[in-house]
């Protein structure tokens, strides 16, 4: 009678392989993989995961929100970098606003009814079926009038 093996076999394995770092794999030694080589071993990952995502979900719903983590400082400008002062401006200038020329020149967005596409879906049965997600759009039947071949 034959039995089934609970091991298995990972081919291409890296030798540094660290289970901690991927979710759901627990270590099957206490700390990381060994295996018999010369290179040395890393540490032990520092972050750990103590919740699980449905934890963590009625937690935030609970109102408990874990704080965030501190901001990383701001890194100094290198040494020599000039310092350019700002102007001494009480408002923000208007000079490409003062015609509506100027403006449509300057504008970077202009949406216009052309630029939207109608939704149209055509399906290989007779009938017209309505899109549950999309209400007022039809799966058109093919004998609809839009495709002859």
């Amino acid at each position: 009678m034959a039995t089934a093996s609970s091991s298995s076999t990972i081919p291409n394995l890296s030798l540094t392989f660290n289970c901690k770092t991927y979710v759901d794999l627990k270590p099957s030694l206490p700390n990381y993989l060994t295996f018999s080589s010369s290179k040395l071993r890393r540490p032990p990952c520092l972050f750990t995961v103590r919740a699980s995502h449905s934890d963590f979900e009625a937690a935030v719903v609970a109102g408990n929100v874990p704080e965030a983590p501190p901001v990383p400082p701001t890194p100094a400008a290198p040494a020599g970098t000039p310092v350019v002062p700002s102007l001494p401006l009480q408002r923000r200038p208007r000079r490409n606003r003062r015609s509506p020329v100027l403006r449509s020149a300057f504008q970077e967005t202009s949406l216009s009814p052309a630029n939207f596409v109608y939704p149209l879906f055509i399906h290989e049965g007779e009938e017209d079926t309505p899109i549950g997600a999309m209400p007022g759009c039809y799966r058109l039947g093919w004998r609809h009038g839009l495709v002859e071949e």
